[in-house]
């Protein structure tokens, strides 16, 4: 009863960067955009420099990214409490600072390096590293609303073929 997503609500950052759902990246000079298959969320990242600052927090919070070197560097802030860092539930207050570190480690595997700064809820920083393997397939369509209604839940922990 703790976890939104039971009613399909966003998993917010960065749990669902952390589900095993694909997922795609488009950059452009002005923006950065993941686009996840679970509930076809959206995530966009401004690329332009401007150092947006949250009005409020949100699933997503609000990103700011640049590149360094081959590394896509993306410091998000104000991610909404009733998220949750993992779908275990780990739990997280407004004032988490999230930077994530992507890079191509080869043409089909790309690492993200997530430092995590939440001083109200953890005694220090810490950090995590996962590895993507690259897919071919596009992302299929999933409402997940749709699986509720043929009584399966909201969120597999395995994604059905």
């Amino acid at each position: 009863s703790f976890d939104h997503t039971t009613w399909c609500a966003s998993a917010g950052l960065p749990r669902l960067m952390l589900e095993p759902w694909p997922f795609q990246i488009m950059v452009n000079r002005r923006q950065a955009g993941f686009f996840f298959e679970w509930n076809r969320w959206a995530w966009l990242v401004d690329m332009t420099g401007n150092n947006l600052q949250p009005q409020y927090p949100l699933s997503f919070g609000t990103g700011n990214g640049r590149f360094e070197g081959d590394t896509l560097v993306v410091v998000s802030s104000q991610i909404a409490a009733e998220t949750y860092l993992d779908p275990s539930g780990l739990p997280h207050s407004d004032d988490l600072v999230l930077t994530q570190r992507l890079r191509l480690l080869g043409p089909d595997v790309l690492e993200n390096r997530m430092r995590f700064e939440d001083p109200a809820m953890y005694a220090r920083p810490w950090e995590v590293v996962v590895r993507y393997r690259r897919q071919t397939a596009p992302l299929r369509e999933d409402v997940c609303l749709d699986r509720i209604k043929q009584g399966l839940p909201a969120m597999q922990r395995e994604k059905s073929p």
